[in-house]
């Protein structure tokens, strides 16, 4: 998976039970989809050049750690229903309460398209994670863009 266009990076935390994942990006939008990167890398090695299918997602959260939980979880969820690696994410722009203009909202939207590559054909599993979890979950502005940090149920 390539790096987000704007920068965006991720890197693994290491903790007694779980591995944690702690993703920055400029934009919301990127550090999404670095933690998606990071998840990916985490869970398998894909070999480059190899085809991907795309498929559709969309999560929704009443808050920012709320959205970064359900999107890890659906993630994994794909993954590991379709026994496939992901090898990369588009996402589009994330959509929050203000921009539903309305009292009552519905809290936050993330939609994308996301590219997997079934094992044995160009990819291999490496560690095998079963869910994100709340412990220490935080989606924060910086000064710098946006810090996602999201620890795993391994």
């Amino acid at each position: 998976m390539g790096i987000p266009p704007d920068g965006g990076r991720c890197r693994v935390i290491e903790h007694t039970a779980d591995l944690g994942l702690r993703a920055t990006g400029r934009t919301i939008e990127a550090a999404f989809a670095a933690l998606a990167d990071g998840l990916g890398r985490l869970t398998a090695e894909v070999e480059r050049g190899t085809p991907a299918t795309a498929t559709s997602l969309s999560v929704t959260g009443r808050d920012l750690p709320e959205l970064a939980f359900a999107w890890l979880n659906e993630l994994i969820g794909q993954a590991d229903e379709r026994r496939a690696a992901i090898a990369g994410v588009e996402i589009s722009p994330i959509h929050g309460p203000a921009d539903e203009g309305e009292a009552g909202s519905h809290g936050w939207h993330l939609a994308a398209r996301v590219r997997l590559v079934r094992f044995g054909f160009g990819a291999r599993p490496r560690t095998a994670v079963k869910s994100a979890t709340y412990h220490g979950l935080e989606v924060r502005p910086t000064p710098a863009g946006w810090v996602i940090v999201a620890y795993l149920d391994v």
